[in-house]
């Protein structure tokens, strides 16, 4: 039978439109961002000016119907949307979709800019593993609320890497008009230990958040582990171990300041293996356990912080 507290979250709801006027901003325009959470279903009507609509789930699962396409969608699935299109989403299970949605536009000197985006209605729900395009969009909302001089340069920057991450998605999934076929990795460098190490600390800057184990790295640059791991204590002076486990904690830091994600959302996303482990591992970089890190310096404990000042 489900609890007070989980009928209660069932019809929590919200829906937040930022923009009263469409925002130009550079080679973009940005008709509307729009922040929902509901129970139940959610509906989006056919906007004329808006030639792309970027839907992305935050958090809960449902079905989403976009014109003749219906898409299971989970946390951190989107699609892209035509002008055309009505869309509905309707939530399953006991917790309520968190919807983001971004109504966009090219400048008319930027419309053969990007031509992934041209034919994206037969691609399925894309999958935002990395989470690169939920930190893009939710940088967008923060912008989209401030007022200083820097909030427009600020979110045309966010715009330019959400559809540069479009692009990128579209190519790597094979798509026609791909402007090109994906590029194969890199080779292994052949300029010694330096650069051997510098390949490793690159490979996890951009995979910190798929790698399961070590020994991936160790595959991915065509060694052994045993051989990378004695080149890579040589050269920085800590074992590989020591300082994936310091960089997992510095994004997992960054996520429980921004207060958008759950601690055991953030150990699954960084490849713990339980939230137990993850608190450990916290504590002894952090010298504070995740709870106590996100009460004081996520954006609760800053709001505190400023009432009590």
């Amino acid at each position: 039978m489900p609890s007070r507290r989980d009928a209660q979250a069932a019809h929590f709801r919200f829906d937040k439109k930022y923009l009263d006027r469409p925002l130009t901003l550079g080679r973009f325009v940005l008709d509307q961002l729009r922040d929902c959470c509901f129970p139940g279903e959610l509906r989006g009507e056919k906007e004329k000016a808006s030639p792309y609509r970027l839907l992305y789930v935050l958090s809960g699962e449902g079905t989403l119907e976009i014109g003749e396409q219906r898409l299971a969608m989970k946390e951190r699935t989107f699609a892209l949307g035509g002008p055309k299109e009505d869309w509905r989403i309707r939530s399953e299970g006991q917790e309520p979709v968190r919807l983001l949605v971004a109504s966009f536009r090219l400048a008319p000197e930027a419309k053969h800019a990007y031509p992934e985006l041209a034919d994206w209605s037969a691609e399925p729900a894309g999958r935002d593993d990395a989470g690169n395009l939920e930190a893009c969009l939710l940088e967008l909302l923060e912008e989209a609320g401030r007022e200083d001089r820097y909030a427009r340069e600020s979110s045309e920057a966010c715009l330019n890497r959400l559809t540069v991450f479009l692009c990128r998605y579209r190519q790597a999934s094979g798509g026609r008009r791909s402007a090109q076929p994906p590029q194969p990795a890199k080779a292994v460098p052949e300029g010694g230990k330096a650069d051997l190490v510098y390949e490793t600390v690159r490979y996890i800057d951009r995979h910190l958040v798929q790698i399961r184990e070590l020994g991936e790295i160790a595959d991915a640059l065509g060694y052994s582990y045993s051989r990378l791991s004695h080149v890579f204590r040589l050269e920085m002076g800590v074992s590989l171990q020591t300082y994936w486990n310091r960089k997992r904690i510095m994004r997992a830091m960054t996520l429980l300041q921004a207060g958008e994600t759950t601690i055991t959302r953030i150990a699954e996303t960084l490849q713990y293996q339980s939230v137990h482990s993850f608190s450990k591992a916290f504590k002894k970089t952090a010298g504070l356990a995740p709870t106590e890190y996100k009460e004081l310096y996520g954006r609760a404990g800053e709001d505190r912080q400023v009432v009590q000042s």
